[in-house]
């Protein structure tokens, strides 16, 4: 599906990603074969993460653009039939006009933006808002023009 919507022109307006618990690492290949989804690990037997989303296996979670939850449900019986829809009616509510480095859409730059480049730059990902310098890397010179930009250098 996801491959379907960047065929569609959404490339970059759509992220998965995969939260599972340290305790089952060695068995995320079975949903991991065949596709590019990163996966962060919730440290067990705290998992504060699932915790903190009160998750469950398999519950699949939409955000939207501003990061507000729009949808939580669990697809051990498969995926909803309305999925790719509400995807796309969810990416086409993303604003043209995005400011460079404005990565939650909130129409101002500020350290939340920081965080969440960082963030990609961690697990080596990237998102064209991030790039401010428009050189095709996320890196730390992204991160200090943003910085330039929040003291107003």
């Amino acid at each position: 599906m996801v491959d379907n919507l960047y065929e569609d022109g959404y490339e970059g307006k759509v992220k998965l990603f995969g939260i599972g618990k340290t305790q089952h690492e060695s068995s995320l290949s079975n949903w991991t074969n065949g596709n590019n989804t990163s996966v962060c690990m919730d440290q067990s037997p705290e998992n504060i993460v699932w915790n903190d989303w009160e998750a469950n296996q398999r519950d699949l979670f939409i955000l939207d653009h501003l990061g507000n939850l729009i949808s939580q449900s669990n697809i051990s019986g498969g995926l909803p039939n309305d999925l790719q829809s509400t995807l796309i009616e969810l990416m086409n509510q993303i604003p043209d006009n995005q400011i460079p480095g404005d990565m939650n859409s909130d129409g101002g730059i500020n350290i939340l933006d920081i965080v969440l480049i960082s963030n990609l730059i961690f697990v080596n990902e990237f998102d064209e808002t991030g790039d401010v310098n428009s050189d095709g890397i996320l890196n730390i010179l992204d991160i200090v023009l943003l910085i330039n930009v929040i003291i107003g250098r």
